[in-house]
């Protein structure tokens, strides 16, 4: 059983299914830049809270690929009552293993790019196959900020075989798999807490297939090792870029 779906499990019915405010979904919302009726692929759409105000706010039509039939079901009823069924396709698939049409949506958001692929670069060629010419990807990672990296937070991630790179290396790796970073945002230390506080309260309900003692790890590591202070998460906004295709501040030029 994938870590996704243990935490789309976990996390199904909260008002984010990672730390990513209400007012971040609004801003990546306006940034993704979609005309009325784009087609947008949510990739580990989980509860889709952003999907859902995507299809409300600008009619996007939204493909969401979670491998948590329960989620899906949820997300069906949520975009019915609101009124917008017609806007939302779920597709029942780990989003690395998703058959969907290439170069045919308008944006691709992957909350975590490692629900795509294990770096930053795989998880934009992933992305980038999906988008099409101009297209906008949204990839949310964890992010090394801090000089130094305590020794409970290294082996945490090393164990997870996850590695930690600081934000100018993760906007180089979204470069070399073809996009041309618009925008990079760390996510508040508030939202951080509250995340935390939900997972936190949720733990007890969580049935034998969710790593309980590694959650809590985790918890323990930004809570109590101050890992905050060096680790966090980084949402990065990318354009589909074409081969041969010249630097911003030429384009303009003669």
């Amino acid at each position: 059983m994938s870590t996704t779906w243990q935490f789309s499990r976990l996390y199904r019915g909260a008002e984010r299914r990672l730390p990513l405010s209400a007012d971040i979904g609004l801003r990546l919302a306006t940034q993704l830049g979609l005309a009325e009726g784009a087609k947008v692929a949510d990739l580990g759409s989980a509860n889709g809270q952003l999907a859902l105000l995507l299809a409300k706010e600008h009619a996007a039509q939204v493909t969401c690929v979670d491998p948590d039939p329960s989620a899906l079901a949820e997300l069906a009823g949520a975009a019915k009552d609101e009124g917008l069924e017609a806007r939302i396709t779920g597709v029942c698939a780990e989003p690395s293993q998703a058959e969907l049409p290439k170069e045919s949506f308008q944006a691709v958001v992957a909350e975590s790019s490692r629900l795509v692929a294990g770096s930053v670069k795989e998880a934009a060629e992933k992305v980038r196959s999906l988008l099409a010419p101009d297209g906008r990807a949204v990839l949310v990672v964890r992010a090394r900020v801090g000089l130094q990296l305590p020794e409970a937070v290294a082996g945490f991630y090393q164990q997870r075989s996850e590695p930690l790179h600081f934000p100018r290396e993760l906007l180089h790796e979204l470069e070399q798999g073809g996009f041309e970073p618009l925008h990079a945002e760390a996510v508040p230390d508030q939202v951080m807490d509250d995340y935390w506080g939900f997972v936190e309260q949720e733990l007890p309900k969580a049935d034998g297939d969710i790593d309980v003692d590694r959650l809590q790890r985790e918890m323990d590591l930004f809570r109590r090792e101050g890992a905050r202070s060096c680790v966090n998460t980084l949402v990065l906004l990318g354009r589909r870029k074409e081969p041969g295709e010249r630097p911003p501040p030429a384009r303009g030029e003669e």
